[in-house]
């Protein structure tokens, strides 16, 4: 056994066991090395856990492209809404409200030339 001890954790454990108190302290101190060893490890472990949620939640950016279409179309339906909201809410308080104006800004000329005939 003592053999073992000295191949796992290396030092002459047989010159420490001829003195039980030794053979103690010997042992404490490789305890308390050891339980070192294990919080380093667990802290290694809980960095590389957090490391591999935050890469989960990463998105690729076709996906992310595709969130930022559908925000931006959620955004628009909103402000269209509460727009909306606002001019029947002054119509039945009897305050004349102007009918809405539609406008789109493109930057194509042709499209707008189109667009004009």
């Amino acid at each position: 056994m003592l053999e073992q001890l000295s191949d796992i954790c290396g030092g002459d454990w047989e010159s420490a066991a001829r003195e039980k108190s030794a053979f103690l302290a010997q042992l404490d101190s490789e305890k308390e090395r050891l339980e070192r060893l294990k919080k380093k490890i667990e802290r290694i472990e809980a960095e590389d856990r957090a490391a591999r949620v935050r890469s989960a939640l990463l998105l690729d950016p076709r996906k992310l492209a595709v969130l930022q279409r559908y925000t931006s179309a959620n955004e628009r339906r909103r402000y269209r809404a509460v727009a909306r909201l606002e001019r029947l809410q002054r119509q039945r308080n009897g305050e004349a409200v102007p009918p809405p104006i539609d406008v789109q800004v493109t930057s194509d000329a042709d499209d707008f030339a189109k667009r004009s005939q």
